[in-house]
C-alpha cells in the first residue's frame, strides 16, 4: 500500500521533514511503519515526493526525502456552488468534489436550503483525506457558508455560470459544453426543494446559463457528481484533445 500524505510546507530532496501529532499517529501506531518504511509527501507549489523514515519518537517521527516523483501540476479552474445537506453527505459531496477535480467550494444558503452550517474545518480534512486518495497535488479550497445572494455578486470563477435547473427544457448540459468548451467555470447546484422561481431568475439575471440534466429528477449529491462527470469529460481534464 502506497501511503500518501498532504504536508503544506516546502518539500525538496534531500530534506529532513518532521511529522507529528495526526500524521504521527496514522503512520506509527495505525499503520504500524517503522524506520525504514517509505512515505510519500505532496502539496501543490512543490509537488510530490517519496520519503524515507529515518527516526521514530515518543510524539514525532523524520522522514528524508529521498525520491522526486512529480513537479506540481497546473490546475483547471472549477468551482462548485452547493446548498449544504446533512453532515454524511456533506462529507460525500467534499469528497467526491474533490476526486472530480473542483478547485473552490462554496457552500450557499438558498430559499429549500435545510442546513444552514457547516463545518468548514472537518470538510477540509475531508477533501485533505480525497486527494491524498486519489493522487491530486492541489487540495480544493472549501469557503465559509455565504447566501445565494452573495455568491452571486462575488463570484469565484471567471467563466460562465452553469445553472443546473430543474425546469431547463431546451438545452442539455452536454449540449452547451460540446459547443463551447467553458474554462474556468462555476457550477451551481440547488437544494433537494430547488431554486425557487425567484432564485431561478436572480440566478439567470447574473449571467448564469441555464442547463438540463435530463428528465429525473436528481438527488443533490447525485446531480453534483453527474454534473462535473460531465463537465470534465467534455470541456475538463479528462477530455485528452484539449
Amino acid at each position: 500500500m502506497q501511503i500518501r500524505l498532504y504536508h503544506p510546507q516546502m518539500l525538496s530532496l534531500n530534506s529532513g521533514i518532521f511529522l507529528k501529532d495526526s500524521q504521527y499517529h496514522y503512520l506509527v501506531r495505525v499503520m504500524r511503519l517503522k524506520v525504514g518504511s517509505m512515505v510519500r509527501l505532496f502539496n501543490s507549489t512543490d509537488g510530490e515526493f517519496e520519503g524515507k523514515i529515518i527516526d521514530i519518537q515518543k510524539d514525532h517521527l523524520t522522514l528524508e526525502l529521498i525520491n522526486f516523483i512529480s513537479p506540481p501540476q497546473q490546475v483547471r479552474e472549477l468551482t462548485l456552488y452547493f446548498a449544504p445537506i446533512k453532515n454524511s453527505n456533506m462529507s460525500f459531496i467534499v469528497q467526491k468534489a474533490t476526486e472530480l477535480g473542483v478547485t473552490k467550494i462554496q457552500p450557499m444558503i438558498t430559499k429549500h436550503t435545510m442546513v444552514v452550517k457547516a463545518n468548514i474545518g472537518k470538510l477540509e480534512m475531508v477533501a485533505i483525506e480525497a486527494a491524498e486518495q486519489c493522487k491530486r497535488l492541489s487540495i480544493p479550497e472549501v469557503l465559509p457558508i455565504q447566501t445565494l445572494e452573495y455568491a452571486l455578486k462575488n463570484p469565484l470563477h471567471t467563466g460562465p455560470l452553469i445553472f443546473c435547473n430543474e425546469n431547463e427544457s431546451s438545452q442539455a448540459l452536454a449540449q452547451y459544453l460540446d459547443q463551447n468548451k467553458p474554462q474556468d467555470v462555476g457550477i451551481m447546484i440547488g437544494p433537494e426543494g430547488g431554486f425557487s422561481q425567484a432564485e431561478a431568475a436572480m440566478i439567470i439575471n447574473s449571467k448564469g446559463i441555464s442547463v438540463s440534466l435530463g428528465k429525473r429528477i436528481l438527488r443533490a449529491e447525485t446531480a453534483i457528481i453527474a454534473t462535473l462527470s460531465v463537465y470534465q469529460a467534455i470541456a475538463g481534464d479528462w477530455n485528452i484533445s484539449q
